[in-house]
């Protein structure tokens, strides 16, 4: 794997660890939860022959400051702002996100669409499409996870027992090959989470959309120039495939690659063609 450096960088009043690596426009890779930087690992490779490569732990996760606050859209998205222009100054960049770094893609490309090429969004809904849509079709019952992390002090306790387990059983649950988890990075994973105050601060993510619910993504209700490349893996349980449909309303400049078999933590499930597929978008003209 091309060697990697990591850099803190300050941005909406946090400092946030990046990694950063290869040569080229920057490219910005951004994980969700219960993971950190090193889950795009298994793209690196690939992508940093085209691209440079930023990495940020996000706001709460692995080495990145863990607030007890500003884990809505809004202020998520300008963590990514600050660090777009800290990196790219007035050019505008690529960012690919998974999971929550996917949210943190789809609320930039509506506050601030100027400062982005394009982006790809992994196992990632339209925000607005998925509120929308979150009582239709079952999706509900799928939602059962974001209802148990609203429950505090337990949601902590489940994800910290046993020096992390919790996090090792979202990994598991979440994919159809666990046996493509190298042994090490799950045990970051478990590592990062029992830090002081990181399981508080990963799981006030889905807290402050729930509290936020319609109000904090109402900006997101209308459409985006920014060309979209949605990236799914068919058999997540947590996210059905037909959230996947009916795009063209949010973002008319889209395309939307399924991956069948496939579960929610694409990335390592299926690294190879997340990579192609990702590298693919981005070069595009």
């Amino acid at each position: 794997m091309s060697a990697v450096e990591l850099e803190r960088v300050f941005t909406n009043g946090i400092r946030m660890q990046c990694a950063v690596t290869g040569e080229g426009p920057v490219l910005f890779l951004l994980h969700g939860f219960p993971e950190f930087w090193r889950c795009w690992e298994p793209q690196i490779e690939e992508l940093s022959r085209d691209f440079r490569l930023v990495i940020p732990d996000l706001r709460g996760f692995g080495g990145s400051d863990k607030p007890v606050a500003g884990y809505g859209a809004r202020s998520t998205a300008a963590d990514l702002y600050g660090l777009i222009r800290h990196f790219c100054g007035r050019k505008r960049a690529r960012v690919a996100g998974h999971d929550w770094g996917g949210y943190m893609a789809w609320a930039l490309a509506y506050l601030e669409p100027e400062c982005l090429e394009r982006i790809s969004v992994l196992n990632s809904p339209q925000p607005w499409m998925y509120l929308r849509n979150v009582l239709k079709r079952g999706q509900l019952f799928k939602t059962w996870y974001v209802k148990f992390f609203q429950l505090p002090g337990i949601a902590e306790w489940f994800l910290t027992r046993n020096d992390g387990a919790g996090v090792e059983t979202v990994l598991r649950t979440g994919t159809t090959r666990f046996d493509r988890f190298p042994r090490d990075y799950v045990d970051a994973c478990r590592a990062n989470i029992v830090e002081p105050g990181a399981a508080a601060a990963s799981l006030e993510w889905y807290r402050a959309a729930v509290r936020n619910a319609y109000t904090g993504a109402r900006f997101m209700r209308g459409t985006t120039d920014v060309p979209v490349q949605m990236v799914w893996g068919t058999s997540d349980p947590a996210l059905s495939p037909w959230l996947t449909v009916g795009l063209e309303r949010y973002a008319p400049h889209h395309r939307v690659d399924l991956l069948e078999g496939i579960g929610h933590f694409v990335n390592h499930e299926a690294p190879g063609r997340v990579g192609r597929l990702v590298r693919e978008w981005m070069l595009a003209d």
